[in-house]
């Protein structure tokens, strides 16, 4: 969408780390930018998309061109220990925001995940690969997948591999790692086996798809991942290598409920937007990761 007219564009989710990632894109492109989330913040309205009746006619009144919902409880850990609030948050929200696209005229982009694919027979993992969600993370964002499918005709779903990027701070296992890496670089304690390999995409990289699956045909679903994948093991290593602590050993827990061996996103040609392709490399977005840190 960049260098075309300003669109108003409505966010869920807008005060997480990737939504507020695209608040910034997208106002930076002169678009109007309507920012929501269930926690409110500075700039950030408080809407509980649970609630149909608030959820519907609010944004159907404010006719956004453009709607991109990333509201949801995005964790394994949190759906498994809190199915109600997974479904509610992850379920009935998007049920509720796709007909609000759909009252509005709006394009609706809806931000799913690989875990909706399970364990997959394919590696690299194309879109047409079955859904076998094997959490409760996965399984309410493939109901949202069928849900916007339904209910809002201007659908585009963007399945989101591992992202990650400079001030990021949630729990997620690159900022968890920085952040024992500077404080203690002997023995560092990580949830999994450290054999579990993920696709990490930077999110520069993330928002530049984005932009284009935002132009893309109606109907679409595309990976959001590099076509890469590294252990979790190999990744800590990494950090620590470029952090100076070779030094550092690593313990790891074992499994975790509800999680998945692998992911690999497939990026050929019909899995991506037309004309995209990821432009950081995962050291580039590490070194970024550890000076934003401190």
């Amino acid at each position: 969408m960049e260098g075309d007219a300003s669109l108003r564009i409505l966010i869920t989710g807008a005060a997480g780390y990737l939504g507020s990632g695209c608040v910034s894109y997208f106002a930076a492109q002169g678009h109007e930018v309507l920012p929501f989330d269930i926690r409110p913040k500075d700039g950030v309205e408080p809407l509980d998309l649970s609630l149909e009746s608030e959820t519907v006619d609010r944004i159907a009144k404010l006719r956004p061109d453009l709607v991109l919902h990333l509201a949801a409880i995005a964790s394994v850990p949190v759906c498994e220990d809190d199915p109600e609030g997974c479904w509610r948050n992850n379920v009935t929200a998007t049920f509720n925001v796709a007909r609000a696209a759909q009252k509005a005229g709006a394009r609706l982009v809806f931000f799913s995940t690989a875990a909706v694919y399970g364990t997959p027979h394919k590696m690299p993992t194309p879109t047409s690969e079955p859904n076998h969600p094997t959490n409760l993370y996965g399984v309410s964002k493939a109901a949202g997948e069928f849900i916007v499918r339904a209910y809002c005709k201007r659908a585009v779903v963007l399945r989101l591999f591992n992202i990650y990027g400079g001030r990021c701070e949630r729990s997620y296992v690159i900022p968890d790692l920085i952040r024992k890496l500077k404080t203690d670089s002997s023995k560092i304690q990580l949830s999994g086996t450290g054999e579990e390999s993920r696709d990490f995409l930077h999110i520069t990289d993330l928002l530049r798809l984005v932009d284009r699956a935002a132009s893309g045909p109606d109907g679409a679903t595309y990976n959001a991942g590099t076509g890469t994948t590294i252990t979790v093991r190999s990744l800590a290593a990494n950090v620590a290598r470029l952090m100076g602590r070779g030094d550092a050993r690593f313990e790891f827990s074992g499994p975790r409920k509800g999680d998945f061996p692998i992911n690999w996103a497939d990026i050929s040609e019909g899995n991506v937007p037309r004309g995209w392709a990821p432009k950081v490399s995962l050291d580039e977005g590490l070194l970024e990761m550890i000076r934003s840190a401190g």
